[in-house]
């Protein structure tokens, strides 16, 4: 018996359990990303977007410090396709954190999550496409059905036929760029921690998100606002940064023991985490047709995220 044939009986032996973890981690996910908006929202709104952006990449940057300071050499011996792969994923995380903070702070967080959660649909597409894995009918059905509740919670107003201009909800613009470029990251982000490491990649995301606020504030002048932000400093900027930091470390980590789409789709159950927080404890307000949108879209992911595993 030869140590490859040895290897395969183990992985065989282990393959079940690997799977499990990855479930698990993919439900903490799920449960921090859903607290983790939530308190970004409550967070945005008392001291302002970028201050609370810098708190989270602090808080991540420093304590995720602790457990990739043997691997940060890594970062100058990666082959140049990595390397691109690493620098790609950082920005397109980057513009995804920034338009989902301005969303949450300026729009209902029942109204924005289900928008964000349209990272969904495009995950499970470039999934698809780079990993040649063909859509099921029942799968296209709910991506549409996903877009049409969407388009009733995003909507004012309920829709006609009378060509009159439909009245959106603040933030849904900056929410649906921010789904856009979070689809692509969590491509990205399972790809690099696959291919390079799950902590570097994200401790990498979070110290140029550090690097870059920081000198947003220098170069705007905007050492007032910072103070400001201090004073009016509040647990909540903390509890943002603690839950959305864990769950991108363990989203990292799950993509290394099952696929991205079963990652992503177990996740995204974060949306009614989240909306039932903003409706619950947030008193926000929806109008029937914003009720029933929100009910399919979350039904609609839900069975997604199911079928997708």
């Amino acid at each position: 018996m030869n140590l490859g044939f040895c290897g395969a009986i183990l992985c065989d032996i282990l393959k079940p359990t690997m799977i499990g973890l990855g479930i698990i981690l993919s439900v903490v996910t799920l449960l921090a990303w859903g607290f983790g908006d939530f308190f970004i929202q409550d967070s945005s709104r008392r001291i302002g977007s970028w201050p609370t952006l810098l708190v989270k990449s602090l808080v991540g940057a420093v304590a995720l410090s602790f457990f990739v300071a043997d691997e940060i050499y890594l970062l100058f011996n990666l082959p140049a396709g990595q390397l691109a792969l690493l620098l790609l994923t950082i920005v397109v995380m980057m513009l995804a954190i920034l338009f989902s903070f301005i969303a949450l702070r300026d729009g209902k967080i029942s109204v924005v999550v289900p928008i964000i959660s349209l990272e969904l649909p495009l995950t499970v597409i470039l999934s698809v496409f780079f990993g040649h894995n063909p859509l099921t009918w029942l799968q296209i059905i709910l991506i549409a059905l996903i877009f049409i509740g969407v388009l009733l919670v995003i909507t004012q107003q309920r829709p006609n036929w009378r060509g009159d201009r439909l009245s959106f909800e603040k933030g849904v613009a900056v929410a649906g760029a921010g789904a856009i470029c979070l689809g692509l990251g969590n491509f990205l982000v399972g790809t690099s921690s696959q291919t390079i490491s799950p902590l570097l990649t994200i401790w990498s995301i979070q110290v140029l998100a550090l690097i870059l606020t920081s000198l947003w504030f220098i170069v705007s002048r905007q050492s007032a606002t910072l103070w400001l932000a201090i004073k009016r400093f509040h647990p909540s900027t903390i509890l943002q940064a603690i839950f959305d930091n864990t769950a991108w470390v363990t989203f990292a980590f799950a993509t290394t023991f099952v696929s991205i789409g079963v990652v992503t789709g177990i996740s995204e159950g974060y949306v009614v985490v989240a909306a039932l927080l903003g409706i619950w404890w947030g008193h926000e307000k929806l109008k029937r047709h914003q009720i029933i949108g929100v009910v399919v879209t979350i039904a609609a992911i839900l069975l997604l995220a199911v079928f997708t595993v």
